[in-house]
């Protein structure tokens, strides 16, 4: 299952960080976590297959990753709190807590001109089923602020996910 409603104008900024809560229970496409837009434009948070199962900002508009984990991300059935902030020019991923290897690309041009908001799928077009990407999974908490937290802030969030899901953190919690 998945959410969907019109497209969020104000989650398209160039800067943020997000917070989600999810679980694959298989690992086959590219699961979609989160779109704002349609096909061709709008933002994009999905684990991309191609690249062993990564976390992804994508950039619908300019057709270019902005921020991706250089490494397998999780395991089938392992409960994960993903954290990122992106400022339009460079961002960090985080597993759990701990700093995630990634890279990040500048250059973002995020709008909303056409498509919805979707958890749960990446929307390419198309008749369902076969119109997009279905997460594998349950996501728990979806977090946006549309500005990249302090440090500190991004672990008071990641400290209340853990706390509610009894996932451990690779820093201590206030």
């Amino acid at each position: 299952a998945y959410m969907t409603r019109a497209c969020e104008p104000v989650l398209n900024g160039t800067t943020n960080t997000i917070f989600s809560v999810y679980n694959e229970v298989s690992q086959s496409g590219n699961n979609g976590i989160f779109q704002n837009g349609g096909p061709t434009d709008g933002k994009l948070l999905y684990i991309l297959r191609t690249a062993s199962g990564n976390p992804t900002l994508f950039d619908l508009d300019s057709n270019g990753a902005k921020l991706q984990s250089l490494a397998l991300f999780n395991s089938v059935n392992e409960s994960v709190i993903m954290s990122l902030d992106y400022n339009g020019g460079s961002g960090n991923l985080f597993k759990n807590g701990s700093g995630a290897s990634s890279n990040s690309f500048g250059g973002s041009s995020f709008n909303c001109s056409t498509g919805t908001l979707d958890l749960g799928r990446y929307f390419y077009g198309g008749i369902y089923p076969a119109d997009g990407g279905y997460l594998n999974g349950l996501i728990g908490d979806f977090i946006y602020f549309n500005q990249v937290l302090s440090a500190s802030d991004r672990q008071i969030v990641e400290c209340y996910l853990s706390n509610k899901y009894n996932i451990p953190l690779g820093h201590t919690c206030p």
